[in-house]
């Protein structure tokens, strides 16, 4: 099965991601929010602090980690770990700025 990846520059390397245009379009047409990496780890540690479940592995977010023009969507754990699981452009004319040119 072929992916698509959104190639980012990382300090100073590049990183790919699996590209969610798709899914980030349904979260932002169902009214989702996008928030900084602050914000959501902020919310994560609100939403595991009064839990002692492990029913709960990960929560997922949309956020702005840089000023490329992507959201990223992260999963935050209950140890306030982050991964990226895929990325996609923001909304708007000329948000994504071009980082890598194979």
């Amino acid at each position: 099965m072929l992916t698509t990846t959104i190639r980012v520059q990382v300090a100073g390397s590049i990183k790919e991601y699996p590209a969610m245009i798709a899914e980030f379009g349904d979260y932002l047409a169902a009214g989702g929010e996008v928030v900084s990496l602050h914000e959501a780890q902020r919310q994560a540690r609100e939403f595991f602090r009064p839990t002692t479940s492990d029913a709960w592995r990960a929560l997922t977010f949309w956020a702005t980690l840089d000023e490329s023009g992507l959201a990223y969507h992260i999963e935050i754990n209950r140890r306030g770990t982050w991964q990226i699981q895929g990325a996609a452009p923001l909304p708007g004319p000329g948000n994504v700025q071009e980082v890598y040119v194979a």
